[in-house]
Order: C-alpha cells, then sequence, then structure tokens
C-alpha cells in the first residue's frame, strides 16, 4: 500500500542529446559529425558520390564515404569526429 494514493513519484530524467555513438566507419569511409543546430533532419547529397547522407540535431554522426569528406566540410557544418 502506498503512501501518495497508488501515484508514483515521477522524477523524469533530464533530456539528453542521442549522439548515434554506435556508428561505426568501414572502409573507405570517414565519421563526419553534424555541427548545425536544426532539429530537423537534414539530407545532403555527398558531391563526389552522390550518396545521400542524413544528419540533425538529434542524429549527429553518420559514416561518410571518403571521396564526399573534403566537400561536406567546406559546407561548414561538418567536422572530422
Amino acid at each position: 500500500m502506498g503512501c501518495c494514493g497508488g501515484k508514483k513519484a515521477r522524477n523524469p530524467a533530464p533530456a539528453v542529446e542521442k549522439l548515434n555513438a554506435q556508428q561505426v566507419a568501414e572502409a573507405g569511409e570517414v565519421l563526419l559529425e553534424y555541427t548545425g543546430e536544426k532539429a530537423a533532419p537534414i539530407t545532403v547529397a555527398g558531391p563526389a558520390t552522390g550518396k545521400n547522407y542524413r544528419f540533425s540535431k538529434f542524429d549527429r554522426i553518420q559514416a561518410v564515404k571518403e571521396p564526399d569528406v573534403s566537400g561536406l566540410i567546406a559546407v561548414g557544418a561538418f567536422r572530422r569526429t
């Protein structure tokens, strides 16, 4: 029997940004981190391969093909991790 009328005390955990740390770069790939502030996902095409990469404020790290790295870094919203 609870002392609070059967209601559980709720102490929500503070919000934590999800950094998809489980991303692993394979041969020929580099991990890039999105440094922008947009929470909504953005999709960018790799300038060399045309491959689409999806980033957001909550899904910041993606494995990117090596030929696309310098072009995406030049945009100014990405950095190597």
